[in-house]
């Protein structure tokens, strides 16, 4: 009786590992599908932005698109300054 127990408890133990691994991927392809729209980021998008250290405690995001560039010299905060190219007419 108790090989007879060992057994089916093992042929159970593998049955819910199976299931449950087949449940776990069901739900990772079901994610996949309900975010079709997900858009990936173009190579122009991912480099928009440039960090640039000065020193140790000034600090320039510069914006490739506009021109535009956030500043931050030690603790205080962002400021933000106009394009840096004059348009041309």
């Amino acid at each position: 009786m108790s090989k007879n127990f060992q057994f089916l408890s093992v042929v159970f133990l593998g049955i819910c590992l199976l299931l449950s691994s087949w449940f776990i991927s069901q739900s990772l392809e079901t994610k996949n599908i309900q975010t079709p729209n997900k858009q990936v980021p173009t190579q122009d998008v991912q480099n928009r932005y440039e960090f640039i250290m000065v020193a140790s405690d000034y600090f320039i995001i510069f914006d490739k698109q506009t021109g535009d560039y956030w500043n931050k010299i030690g603790p205080s905060e962002w400021q933000k300054q106009n394009s840096i190219f004059v348009a041309s007419k």
